[in-house]
């Protein structure tokens, strides 16, 4: 007779309950004397470059890599909780019960008598409870702005928020005509020699580039994501065909690579043919 087989629940318990006692041996006296010497502050930028390379696996939709990198994060997250708890600043039980609680909290039309539907209700009924449990109003509505993000997201962010009370432009037509605006006042500013001018106005530009990116419902960070990606492809074969005839970029001029660059660009197109 077989055992009856584990609830997920309780396995996935048991491995969590295992990867505690593991961060909790690492910064014992037995353990790792690096995980000893951390703490919250020190581990900001680890927390960071983890989620960041679960979010280009994600991006890259490569599931060997959201695995791997999925199980990094999560255990970050528990070593930050082991070192909390033995600064006496919280416990990792309290903070998995208060997520918990506040997931419950706000999703009442999953665990309440609430009957929104739509994703664009449940969106509005979230937001609405989480400042509700504010115990302060937000002065400005760009209170609501995360910077948590990268800066891209950032500026997202901020122009869905001044859209959804009607500061948005009309049609597409008129942030093209901004951009060109930008684009004047940046060569302005370059003739002009005024460094300060010019990273104030490059800023400019790129904030109004997401926001076409936004009204015409694109992602910004996807999208610079994917033209680094072409970039890297494009230089990759300008690497390779200088190394056919043995030369590497640093020894090959500016014109050869830009020769090189345009065979790329018909080779993304299916124009023609390598070598």
């Amino acid at each position: 007779m077989t055992d009856p087989p584990t609830p997920p629940s309780a396995a996935t318990a048991s491995v969590c309950a295992a990867l505690y006692d593991l961060a909790r041996h690492l910064r014992s006296e037995r353990g790792c004397p690096w995980d000893r010497t951390q703490n919250l502050e020190s581990m900001h930028k680890y927390v960071r470059e983890e989620a960041d390379e679960l979010g280009e696996s994600i991006r890259k939709n490569d599931p060997a890599g959201i695995l791997e990198e999925w199980g990094d994060v999560f255990f970050i997250l528990l070593m930050l909780g082991v070192i909390a708890e033995e600064a006496g600043q919280f416990t990792i039980y309290e903070a998995m019960r208060l997520v918990e609680a506040k997931m419950i909290r706000r999703h009442p039309h999953v665990f309440g008598n609430s009957t929104v539907s739509a994703v664009e209700d449940v969106i509005a009924q979230w937001d609405k409870i989480k400042s509700q449990e504010k115990k302060e109003e937000p002065k400005s509505l760009m209170d609501r702005d995360s910077s948590s993000g990268s800066a891209l997201e950032r500026a997202d962010h901020v122009q869905k928020i001044a859209a959804d009370v009607g500061f948005d432009w009309p049609t597409r037509d008129g942030i093209l005509e901004k951009i060109k605006e930008e684009m004047a006042e940046l060569h302005d500013a370059f003739a002009a020699g005024d460094p300060h001018g010019t990273g104030d106005e490059l800023g400019d530009l790129l904030f109004s580039c997401v926001n076409l990116a936004r009204f015409v419902r694109m992602d910004a960070e996807k999208l610079l994501g994917a033209a680094t990606d072409k970039f890297i492809e494009r230089f990759k074969y300008i690497e390779s065909e200088l190394g056919r005839v043995g030369k590497t970029p640093r020894e090959a001029t500016l014109a050869e690579m830009d020769a090189l660059w345009e065979q790329a660009k018909k080779c993304d197109k299916g124009i023609g043919e390598k070598g």
